[in-house]
């Protein structure tokens, strides 16, 4: 999956792609076709986000 399809920011390009190689975040594609991001920020907690071409809004954080 190409991020830089949904975003535009070279630096928050190059964030995700860091944060996707360490393992700590995932990007799913809902049915929709709807791009979310997932960050485990820690060992117990997830937080979702939907990415879109302006930024991310967070839509859930859960601890597990």
């Amino acid at each position: 999956m190409h991020i830089d399809e949904h975003i535009t920011d070279p630096h928050v390009i190059a964030a995700f792609n860091d944060m996707t190689l360490q393992g700590t975040a995932e990007f799913v594609r809902r049915d929709d076709g709807t791009l979310l991001m997932v960050i485990r920020s820690k060992a117990n907690e997830e937080v979702v986000f939907k990415v879109t071409r302006t930024g991310l809004y967070c839509l859930a954080r859960f601890e597990v």
